[in-house]
């Protein structure tokens, strides 16, 4: 069978449209789309001031009201997660929330691969179970960090996303990860 041939000099919401059309059939309710352009600087786009998290929030349809116990991801494939909160139940492709890698697009970015690693690690990452080498990532810290930067903007929530490390002795997120992930 052909690899279909998805061109990325257009915008992510054409991008995404090549994209579950080659899934051919494959059921996903793609939900409201964060439209950024594969090219500008994430820093930019995806900001933990209130404004520009409500404008990204705004965008993708994620309610600023929410608070992160109220939020539930889910992995329902490699490439989506099902969020549900109080008031919103969709499916997100990891380029719609921002977490692509910026010299290819269509890759999924290391803290996309972190976040999948957490789900299936019970909800958590703790240094013993060495999720820096499953990911293939330096810092285990540093990338936190940048996994709260990114879903405080996908969000709009000013709230730390995760847990005191020293409370659990991990870094556990304060909404529920999950995942159905047969492999």
């Amino acid at each position: 069978m052909a690899r279909p041939h998805i061109n990325l000099d257009r915008p992510l919401s054409k991008i995404m449209d090549d994209m579950y059309a080659a899934l051919d059939g494959y059921p996903v309710d793609r939900g409201p789309a964060i439209l950024l352009n594969p090219k500008d600087d994430l820093d930019n786009v995806i900001s933990t001031s209130k404004s520009d998290a409500a404008e990204t929030a705004e965008i993708s349809g994620i309610c600023l009201e929410d608070k992160w116990e109220d939020v539930r991801i889910n992995f329902v494939s490699h490439q989506t997660v099902r969020i549900s909160t109080k008031k919103i139940d969709c499916t997100y492709h990891f380029g719609e929330l921002g977490f692509f890698d910026r010299r290819h697009p269509d890759i999924a970015s290391s803290r996309w691969e972190l976040l999948k690693a957490m789900a299936r690690h019970d909800g958590e990452a703790k240094h013993k179970d060495h999720l820096e080498m499953v990911v293939n990532i330096r810092d285990l810290k540093k990338a936190i960090s940048d996994l709260r930067r990114i879903l405080r903007g996908v969000f709009g929530i000013a709230d730390d996303p995760f847990h005191p490390y020293k409370l659990h002795k991990s870094y556990k997120p304060k909404f529920v990860l999950t995942h159905r992930l047969l492999d």
